[in-house]
């Protein structure tokens, strides 16, 4: 809003107020133009009678053509209003040349009492800026007529009226600005009243009590747009439903709300209720209440629908996830008995018994959904060396491991080292075919922290090296043991 001529910034919102504020300024101007047409027949009228004529051809040409601009203006044009205003009440201002010379002071004391309140109406029915014009040009025209037929008028009297024009303009300006603030407010709350239910994805209620008809009136709801809702019925007809079939506490929710009443210094905002159906106790519905003090005391009921499905599909979830762990474990303990039956076993084909071994191992990998936090110190020479003697009997394949200390222990949580060494010894002893892999375990230094490289140098290195990478549980358990959950290409070689 323009804060000098308090026009709205927006044309289209600008248009709407003038059509609203037509609904009070025609009526206003009808029964001025009748004023008007009046006053101009009656002085014609008394013309003639006077023989006058001089001022009859004024009058009533006068009183003719506010009839006709009063049907142009109330049926064809409007947005001419305004315009029409000004020169009505440009034309009183001229009225004031036609002071009888023999008025008493009594009389002429009312006439101008008359034509001020005449003035006023224009003024208070006219647009602020159309307004502010008429105030500041009556001042002007009532001085310069007066100063013309009374040359000896005092300066005290135009000091007073320029300041009693100021004056009118300040009461003028905030009395507009009200109107203005006015329909902005019912326009943007016919706006939010169509638009909340439409937005609002959940059944919604906001009532008060009618303590006149006893009972409940709806302000705004959207339960005629769920199909959970008879649409037939009123929304305060759905709303009656909730409150008197559904329990809160034992009690219905009506009695609910209702006793809220009396504890109307106790706001309540966004509480979370289960009801229950008082027919059928498996109909259950999660509702979020709220109470606003505003002029009444307004009560808030939303039916929390979402809610209500995040908490079936939690309850879902935790049966599928306890039925998926059962299942898990039980194949899990199943494998373990194939390792023991396995190595107890005396096979004469004793790869083909490793074979099975390393891919039961190999499998229980990917059976590992819970980490195990116990951490524990693992030697890691020795356990490559393990490893690659397991492996080297299930697939007859040599592997060189080149260390350099014997002693060598890591800290990391149980079965990670272990299963990252099952991943990494079963993508080298499948991947190679006649040539021999060689694993270098070496030792560096990183900001004065010691880490251990596994170099691994063989002819399918870019091979083994695509197949780890897009391994995700073993970068997982990388990613557990080291800073880094990716391997690196080095030198022909996969570190």
């Amino acid at each position: 809003m323009n804060k000098f001529s308090l026009t709205f910034i927006q044309k289209c919102l600008e248009q709407k107020y003038q059509g609203h504020r037509y609904l009070s300024t025609i009526p206003a101007c009808k029964v001025i133009n009748l004023m008007c047409f009046t006053i101009c027949m009656i002085r014609s009228i008394f013309c003639v009678i006077v023989q006058d004529y001089i001022n009859v051809f004024i009058f009533a040409p006068l009183g003719l053509l506010v009839f006709i601009v009063h049907f142009v203006v109330m049926f064809y044009k409007k947005q001419w209003i305004d315009f029409y205003l000004v020169g009505i009440n440009h034309l009183l201002m001229c009225y004031q040349v036609y002071t009888e010379a023999d008025f008493k002071p009594q009389e002429a004391f009312v006439f101008g009492q008359n034509m001020m309140v005449m003035h006023t109406i224009i003024i208070l029915v006219s647009d602020f800026k159309f307004a502010v014009i008429q105030v500041i040009n009556n001042a002007i025209i009532k001085l310069a007529i007066a100063k013309y037929f009374q040359p000896d008028i005092s300066i005290q009297a135009f000091i007073y009226c320029f300041i009693l024009t100021l004056m009118i303009v300040i009461p003028l300006q905030r009395t507009n600005k009200q109107y203005r603030e006015s329909f902005l407010y019912t326009t943007q709350n016919n706006s939010l009243d169509w638009i909340i239910p439409k937005i609002i994805e959940n059944p919604f209620a906001i009532f008060v009590y009618d303590k006149e008809n006893v009972g409940f009136q709806v302000k705004l709801s959207n339960f005629n747009s769920f199909n959970q809702f008879e649409s037939t019925n009123s929304n305060l007809q759905n709303l009656n439903f909730i409150l008197r079939n559904y329990k809160l506490n034992g009690k219905t929710l009506e009695t609910f709300v209702l006793n809220r009443r009396k504890n109307s210094d106790n706001i309540t905002v966004n509480q979370e209720h289960e009801i229950i159906n008082s027919k059928n106790y498996s109909d259950r519905i999660y509702i979020k209440y709220s109470e606003v003090q505003l002029t009444e005391q307004t009560f808030i009921i939303i039916l929390d629908q979402k809610q209500q499905s995040y908490i079936k599909m939690e309850h879902k979830i935790q049966r599928l996830e306890t039925g998926i762990n059962l299942f898990l474990n039980q194949l899990k303990a199943f494998l373990i008995k194939q390792l023991l039956m396995l190595n107890k076993s005396t096979a004469q084909d004793l790869s083909y018994i490793y074979q099975n071994k390393v891919n039961l191992m190999y499998i229980l990998t990917k059976l590992s959904v819970q980490p195990n936090l116990f951490v524990h110190q693992c030697k890691v020479v020795p356990k490559i060396q393990n490893f690659i003697k397991l492996f080297n009997k299930a697939y007859n394949k040599r592997v060189h491991f080149q260390f350099d200390k014997q002693h060598l222990q890591i800290l990391t949580y149980k079965n990670v080292f272990e299963e990252l060494l099952t991943i990494l010894m079963t993508f080298i002893f499948r991947t190679q075919e006649s040539s021999q892999a060689k694993l270098i375990l070496r030792g560096s230094y990183y900001q004065n922290e010691q880490f251990l490289d596994l170099l691994i140098k063989y002819d399918q290195s870019y091979q083994l090296f695509q197949q780890l990478q897009q391994n995700i549980h073993f970068r997982s358990n990388l990613k557990q043991i080291g800073p880094y959950d990716r391997v690196l290409m080095e030198n022909n070689g996969i570190c």
